[in-house]
């Protein structure tokens, strides 16, 4: 009798040790992933709402937000609503986001890691609407948004484009984009002022008093000195007196 008992005893952790190790492959990973807005779009996806839906119209399921890199990730015990999944059915579970000023996605839920990237367009004013909670603005981010508020987007761009030439020292480059950012916005300070200094590191000293003197129409109160350089350019790294604000 005790070998009949162990035995079974031993019979019944082989059923058990098999069963688990077919239950552990046929778990499937959680559905996470995430969200990314398009590259010149210069904020964070986080705090973005994804919501899990099923079918059209959308009937909630559940929801998660976005962490500070636009990760997000559902419980796990919610991937067994893939089960034998159908796309396009009348039931098939979706990611869903519909955000002002982005085309709305219906996203086909997968375990295991999804990507979804957003793309500017009207927003869906029949489907829901989910929330998004901005963190907060960087300092630099800040500075920037200041400058595009007071000029525009494409001339903030220009100017961004013209600083990172004149780093390299690619001067002619960096004077084409400063003298676009003026032209989306005549009364750009920061623009004319690098300007100013593009040109005089090319030699060119007619352009650069004139844009100089084009800083002091706008700002009458800002003096900037027509013999200063950049620090760090062939005028032996002398600081110039004006500030550069990114």
């Amino acid at each position: 009798m005790a070998q009949i008992a162990h035995y079974l005893t031993l019979l019944l952790f082989c059923v058990q040790v098999q069963t688990g190790a077919t239950l552990m492959q046929r778990a499937a990973p959680p559905m996470r992933g995430y969200v990314l807005f398009p590259d010149k779009v210069q904020r964070k996806a986080a705090g973005i709402e994804v919501r899990l839906v099923r079918g059209y119209p959308e009937r909630f399921l559940y929801s998660v937000r976005t962490e500070i890199s636009g990760l997000f990730a559902f419980p796990e015990y919610l991937t067994s609503l893939l089960d034998k999944q159908i796309p396009n059915a009348p039931d098939t579970i979706y990611f869903y986001i519909n955000l002002e000023g982005y085309e709305p996605v219906m996203f086909i839920a997968k375990s295991g890691m999804n990507v979804i990237m957003l793309h500017a367009g009207p927003s869906d004013p029949n489907m829901l609407p989910t929330e998004y909670d901005a963190p907060p603005l960087t300092r630099l981010e800040a500075m920037r948004k200041e400058l595009v508020d007071l000029y525009s987007e494409p001339a903030v761009g220009e100017y961004e484009a013209g600083l990172r030439d004149s780093l390299k020292h690619k001067e002619g480059n960096a004077v084409d984009h400063y003298r676009r950012a003026v032209r989306y916005a005549p009364t750009f300070f920061d623009a004319f002022l690098q300007l100013g200094f593009s040109y005089k590191e090319l030699k060119q000293s007619a352009e650069a008093e004139n844009a100089f003197r084009k800083t002091i129409e706008i700002r009458p109160d800002v003096r900037t000195g027509f013999n200063g350089t950049r620090r760090g350019s062939s005028g032996q790294g002398r600081r110039r007196s004006g500030c550069r604000r990114l």
